[in-house]
């Protein structure tokens, strides 16, 4: 079993390398579609639910890291920041940890 941390270093998943659901040495096929699939107990500790998606609360961690993370993990910008990103202003200053980064259209 491996665990997944996030940037913290906190385990937030205590699977990573096998699925919720299927069959194999991985569980990464036949959920659902085979009498012979395996189920986990609790989803929420595993990142993927079958061989190619990943849970629902592997989707929202995903999402809020995209949308808010910082620069030294997403760059230039985070998605909030493009999302506001004003197309009547040439210039946007992106504060991270007051590193001072600019962007201009010039």
């Amino acid at each position: 079993m491996k665990k997944a941390y996030n940037l913290t270093g906190s385990a937030c998943f205590n699977e990573s390398c096998v699925a919720c659901c299927g069959k194999g040495s991985h569980r990464g096929m036949g959920c659902g579609t085979t009498t012979d699939y395996e189920l986990c107990g609790d989803v929420g500790e595993y990142v993927f639910f079958d061989g190619s998606h990943p849970t629902e609360r592997a989707n929202i961690i995903l999402s809020d890291f995209l949308w808010n993370g910082r620069l030294n993990f997403i760059w230039p910008v985070n998605m909030k920041q493009l999302y506001e990103l004003s197309s009547t202003t040439n210039t946007m200053e992106i504060s991270s940890e007051d590193e001072g980064l600019y962007f201009t259209d010039a």
